[in-house]
Formats: structure tokens, sequence, C-alpha cells
């Protein structure tokens, strides 16, 4: 189904412990040239951080409820390593990123999704 990218843009993200943060922007991927990670501020105000959200945490989508649960908690969620938009999305980050909740990068042979969207 096609989507824009302000539909992700009104996303909710629920976490598995019920906790719920705002999908901000969304990560633009210039040689893939695709939308890749949305990207949630882990707090309201100024304290919280930038993270990009890997699309194997997405366990399902609600389109008519603007909401993206991810199979992670809020802890985890705020635990992944902050996202500097200055800053590439090099191999070494993309690895740190999927490899945060102890899953396998989708690179690697005999690598599984955790779900299917």
């Amino acid at each position: 189904m096609l989507r824009s990218a302000q539909d992700f843009e009104k996303c909710f993200i629920g976490a598995t412990d019920g906790s719920h943060v705002h999908v901000k922007d969304l990560y633009f991927d210039d040689h893939a040239r695709a939308i890749g990670f949305p990207v949630d501020n882990t707090s309201i105000g100024r304290l919280g951080h930038k993270v990009l959200i890997a699309p194997h945490w997405i366990d399902r989508l609600q389109w008519s409820g603007q909401f993206m649960a991810v199979d992670l908690s809020r802890e985890l969620v705020r635990a992944t390593p902050a996202y500097a938009p200055s800053a590439d999305l090099d191999r070494q980050r993309e690895t740190d990123l999927y490899t945060h909740d102890g899953s396998f990068t989708y690179w690697q042979p005999n690598a599984t999704l955790k779900h299917e969207i």
C-alpha cells in the first residue's frame, strides 16, 4: 500500500510497556533512495534525544489509529544510540542500531526479521 511520509509523521510509536512517543522525522537513505527509519525524540521537551527506530522493531502499523507498535520497551528505545543528523549512517552506526536489541543485522547470512510488516 502506498503511503506518504506525512502518514508516518502523524504516527505515535507504542512501546511494549505501553509508553507512547511521536514520530518526528523520517530518515532518507540517499544511497538506496528510500525512506528508512522513523526518527523519534525519546522524551517531551529538550531533555530527550533523537533516535532511529530500526524497521525490524516495528511489530505492526495501524494507519487508521496513526499508531506504530515496536517490539521494544520504552527503556530500550531511550537506550538506543543517539542519532546525530549531521553524521552519516555508516555501516558501524547501522550495526550498532540493528544489534541494540540483540538481533542480527539484515546483511548477515541467515539473518531473519522478527516480524513481517
